[in-house]
């Protein structure tokens, strides 16, 4: 604790979090790879660039859900909720490839769907952190939850560039990763469960916004 400035009761809390954001950054990292590889490779790189017009305007709509969801909820239970409807898409995801449903659109959900990881889960979970630690807290401990995070995209990238040997050694492929993504956030959804019960959380003024207004 002395070696990372940690102060009594500061090291759960940054183990829950520090662990969160590197499963996410993880799994997004996994997917963001594997979904633009098969995309390219299966139905070609012209249609990518319809496909990120579409995920930015997908983009669009979600932060603005965002803005609007998170004053008005508990943090943890949404970000408890995130993880669970992350969990459970992958899953769904999966079944589309068994079913052999058209490379376009399954490879179109991968993409989107790693890019949600990355924009929408960071989102919540940055709100949360501000709502648990005071300032001073956060200027000591965020550095080392984000070196966390930075951790779990240095080892994202690592198991994406040796999946397709290790998985072709067992006649599989890339898709399996939509199973080990989904436990990943299964296994967060559980923590939260127990990890933040207890947790001191800030609350805020709950501000009243339409959607055109933000």
């Amino acid at each position: 604790m002395r070696v990372w400035n940690l102060r009594p009761g500061e090291l759960n809390l940054v183990l829950i979090l520090g662990a969160a954001l590197l499963g996410n950054a993880l799994a997004q990292k996994i997917a963001e790879i594997e979904s633009i590889s098969r995309f390219i490779t299966d139905v070609g790189a012209p249609q990518f660039l319809l496909l990120m017009l579409v995920n930015s305007l997908i983009s669009i709509v979600m932060t603005g859900t965002h803005t609007l969801l998170v004053d008005r909820f508990d943090r943890v239970k949404l970000l408890r909720a995130t993880c669970f409807a992350l969990a459970l898409a992958f899953m769904l995801l999966r079944c589309l490839f068994v079913l052999n449903a058209p490379s376009w659109l399954n490879n179109s959900l991968f993409y989107l769907l790693s890019e949600q990881q990355f924009t929408f889960f960071p989102l919540i979970f940055w709100v949360l952190a501000s709502d648990v630690f005071d300032p001073r807290q956060a200027q000591r401990l965020f550095p080392l939850i984000s070196a966390l995070g930075l951790c779990g995209n240095l080892l994202g990238i690592t198991i994406a560039a040796f999946s397709q040997d290790l998985l072709s050694q067992i006649n599989s492929d890339s898709a399996e990763l939509l199973i080990f993504n989904a436990v990943i956030y299964l296994a967060l959804y559980v923590a939260f469960i127990f990890g933040l019960q207890d947790a001191g959380i800030r609350k805020t003024h709950v501000q009243k916004q339409s959607f055109g207004e933000t």
